[in-house]
């Protein structure tokens, strides 16, 4: 299927369920501001580092215990 473009940005609020949901099929996505004005891009892997880093911190800062 074919995409519009506006499909493929984002434009605050910023909603993080919506980016993960963009980013499955999508390698990166272009930033608007509310004028729909281009400020950016977001990627995948900037996306994935950020969750990494934030995992490895939660095991140095808290005890996670299985349930």
């Amino acid at each position: 299927p074919t995409r519009r473009s506006s499909d493929l940005t984002i434009c605050p609020p910023y909603e993080m369920e919506e980016i993960l949901h963009l980013l499955v099929d999508q390698t990166f996505l272009a930033v608007v501001d509310e004028e729909g004005v281009f400020t950016g891009i977001l990627t995948r892997r900037e996306v994935m580092k950020a969750v990494n880093y934030l995992a490895h911190d939660l095991e140095k800062e808290y005890t996670v215990e299985k349930k």
